[in-house]
């Protein structure tokens, strides 16, 4: 299984920073100057796709949507997950505490886990809140250092509340269940799903769709009960719709831990008819549910990392992301190198052969959307844990950002005139990744009013 802590913990400017190392009253430059709407940058007509591509792009990713549930899907090898705990045994990390972890804590887990007889299930299940896959079957968290927030190295993802999940494994407990979501695999707490049967999957897969549009927002049933939170990207069966609403079906558990199925309303407002139509104003909306949401590792705490965000983000209007960072810059879309670019030579590649908002930059740990250019360089979108910036003739810090933003690839602090340095994102570029097909034909942003001076 790949992991994908390693690369952002050695990515230096965008690594965890020491509390007591700054401020959280600073902030960098782009922030303040720039308008963090997306709105201002992406006029409504400035997207176009051809309704085949969006069509072609949304059954590939049911597809792999509901892949857990294919009946002739082959589960991982044993030796995954067996490694995993080999590599926490060698070395534990530090918990919550910022105590160092003891070896018997993991072997504690390892037995627990009982993987000498993986696989001892085979069932087909479903989430039932926004949960957690973990690489060991725990809660607690592993750190690298003392101060190693929020890079907690168990976690792996987090998946939406009615996801489909293959169980291919049981804990001796039976408090933790391993399973194959459809991006990602690892442990999942058992309170977090329910074992669904055929009728009740083609139930779910049958018929359309209807995708969350506003995030995070709060399901009831038709009694008022408190079922889950919805983050953007949620897919539910539609039951009937009208002008203002969709009646859809949500999953719960029973007694017995079985899915069953109630009957929710979802404003048009906060929902729509999968594939969401690929327009600027509806890219313009996605976008700005997303901004200054607040950062959160693997998906921790309901939010989201840089390729968590990507992903939501690309989500409603059907088109297909895997869920780590290189995984989406090398498996999708057409890939272009430009590690042996100079700065200057990246910019121009990107500024003339980037389509705005449906090009991914990529470095080594962390994924960034390009908007288009602004003041004669690259604007991304992306959620950032923190980065380096300088005060003109001053020493570089380092600066949590923690939320998602609008930046150029030239993070500096407030009050400062534009002066590049060795912290500067545009050196770290590896490629860039044009997410639709190569010929595809989609005009150019031009960023409207963001080609003005601010």
């Amino acid at each position: 299984m790949k992991t994908f802590f390693i690369a952002a913990l050695t990515f230096f400017y965008l690594a965890s920073v020491p509390a007591g190392c700054t401020s959280t009253a600073v902030t960098i430059r782009d922030i303040h100057i720039l308008p963090q709407n997306h709105t201002y940058y992406l006029a409504p007509q400035t997207i176009s796709v051809p309704e085949s591509v969006q069509e072609s792009q949304e059954r590939s990713y049911m597809t792999r949507y509901f892949f857990p549930w294919h009946p002739d899907r082959e589960p991982p090898e044993q030796d995954i997950f067996m490694r995993q705990f080999l590599r926490f045994t060698e070395n534990p990390g530090y918990g919550e505490n910022k105590k160092k972890r003891s070896p018997a804590w993991i072997k504690e887990l390892r037995q627990n886990a009982a993987m000498e007889n993986y696989p001892n299930t085979d069932a087909t299940a479903i989430s039932l809140i926004t949960a957690n896959l973990r690489i060991l079957p725990t809660d607690k968290p592993v750190y690298s250092t003392p101060e190693g927030y929020p890079f907690d190295r168990l976690q792996t993802s987090s998946i939406a509340p009615n996801t489909p999940l293959r169980v291919l494994h049981a804990s001796a407990d039976n408090g933790w269940f391993l399973v194959q979501a459809p991006y990602a695999h690892g442990w999942i707490a058992g309170r977090d799903i329910a074992f669904v049967d055929h009728s009740f999957i083609q139930t779910w897969k049958s018929g359309k769709h209807a995708v969350i549009i506003q995030d995070k927002i709060l399901l009831h049933d038709q009694h008022g009960n408190f079922l889950f939170q919805a983050p953007i990207g949620s897919v539910f069966p539609i039951v009937k719709e009208t002008d203002a609403s969709f009646q859809v079906l949500a999953a719960i558990a029973n007694n017995d831990k079985q899915g069953m199925t109630v009957p929710i309303l979802l404003s048009r407002k906060d929902a729509a008819a999968r594939p969401l139509p690929l327009t600027g104003e509806n890219v313009a909306r996605i976008a700005n549910e997303l901004t200054n949401e607040p950062y959160g590792w693997g998906g921790l705490y309901q939010n989201r990392d840089c390729s968590g965000m990507l992903k939501d983000f690309f989500a409603p209007f059907g088109i297909w992301l895997p869920r780590h960072s290189a995984d989406q810059a090398r498996e999708v879309g057409n890939f272009i190198d430009l590690s042996s670019l100079s700065r200057l030579e990246k910019e121009k590649k990107i500024s003339e052969e980037g389509i705005p908002y449906l090009t991914l930059l990529w470095m080594r740990g962390h994924i960034m959307l390009y908007m288009g250019v602004h003041d004669g360089h690259p604007l991304v979108f992306h959620n950032v844990w923190g980065t380096v910036a300088k005060k003109r003739w001053s020493k570089a810090q380092r600066v949590i950002v923690g939320h998602a933003a609008i930046t150029t690839m030239y993070p500096q602090l407030t009050g400062n005139s534009f002066s590049p340095f060795h912290g500067d994102l545009i050196d770290k570029i590896i490629g860039m990744t044009l997410v639709l097909p190569q010929n595809t034909e989609v005009p150019d942003c031009g960023c409207g009013p963001g080609d003005e001076d601010i």
